[in-house]
């Protein structure tokens, strides 16, 4: 049986051949682009970027377009190849998800020099001639360390001992989560935090279990783990569940705010995440590609959606932001 994320890359490989075959959508003459197709490059299916393409995919459809999407499971030169794949389909826009922000510059170029518009969405990369819907991903992690300031602020005595799982590394977007929360908390209590640990653990559930693991027998004494996705996170919270280990001996945080993530703040396995609507996120960046698409030159600007469509999720506002993206 298809798990759902080959399921997924075989219904995209199904639509790229037929769109090949010139099945459906509108030929613009004078250029050959498929003028109802909207091709997408992701960088990873995981579980926030399997949610936020579900989202994605029904929108595209309900305004009437046809989609290509292609996933580069983490790889900068598979985003390459693929990208190159999609331009021979001559689609109307190609939206890329970066893997790395210098590694994905070749498949913007490659796309300029086919004449096909692009939209760098959410990650990043170090390419101007693109429009940029970029959400500061600093400001997004200064959440994480608010939850981290809250919770010095209600333990005065003690002292913030972390460990920080990242996803990448040579990441813009990634860099920025990182010192959002670092920056923000050390402003804030130059004295009372310390961070024991680092580790890339590449969106992994499997290498974070690994990392904590290890941590656990190295610093005894940490008390906080702050991860740069709820998957991670959950993973972490995973491997101190097994080890005896509450919130109260050990505060998790993470970021996607995705129903598992949900599920286990509302099981006081996960303190905190930081929620953002994906809905919001899809509807702003299907309004920026249809006016692309209708002619418009937006090459070399950014737009940032802001905390509109992000919050602070707890077990105690679940519902209350959940509300909000109805």
């Amino acid at each position: 049986m298809y798990s759902k994320r080959t399921a997924i890359i075989v219904s995209a490989l199904l639509v790229l051949a037929a769109v090949s075959a010139h099945c459906g959508g509108r030929t613009d003459s004078a250029t050959g682009q498929q003028s109802k197709t909207i091709a997408l490059s992701l960088n990873a299916l995981d579980e926030y970027q399997t949610e936020w393409f579900g989202y994605f995919e029904a929108e595209v459809k309900a305004r009437g377009y046809q989609l290509v999407m292609l996933n580069a499971d983490g790889k900068v030169d598979k985003q390459i190849s693929d990208v190159e794949s999609l331009i021979q389909l001559k689609p109307a826009i190609i939206i890329i998800r970066a893997v790395d922000s210098d590694g994905a510059v070749p498949a913007f170029e490659a796309c300029a020099e086919a004449g096909i518009p692009t939209i760098d969405s959410a990650f990043g990369a170090n390419y101007s001639n693109t429009l940029k819907l970029i959400q500061s991903q600093y400001n997004l992690c200064a959440l994480q360390a608010r939850y981290c300031i809250e919770w010095l602020e209600a333990n005065p005595g003690k002292k913030l001992k972390a460990g920080y799982i990242w996803g990448v590394q040579g990441n813009s977007a990634t860099m920025d989560r990182y010192n959002g929360w670092k920056e923000t908390l050390l402003k804030a209590y130059p004295d009372r935090v310390e961070i024991l640990a680092e580790k890339v653990c590449n969106w992994s559930a499997t290498e974070t279990m690994a990392a904590v693991e290890d941590w656990l027998q190295a610093f005894p004494e940490m008390n906080a783990v702050v991860a740069m996705s709820d998957e991670m996170a959950i993973a972490a919270a995973n491997v101190l569940q097994a080890a005896k280990k509450t919130l109260d001996d050990c505060i998790v945080v993470g970021i996607d705010g995705s129903p598992n993530a949900r599920k286990c703040l509302e099981d006081s396995t996960l303190s905190a995440t930081v929620y953002t609507s994906k809905k919001a996120e899809v509807m702003f960046t299907m309004d920026y590609a249809e006016r692309i698409i209708k002619g418009e030159n937006l090459a070399g600007q950014t737009f940032d959606p802001g905390h509109k469509i992000s919050a602070l999720m707890t077990k105690d506002n679940i519902q209350e932001i959940l509300a909000l993206d109805k």
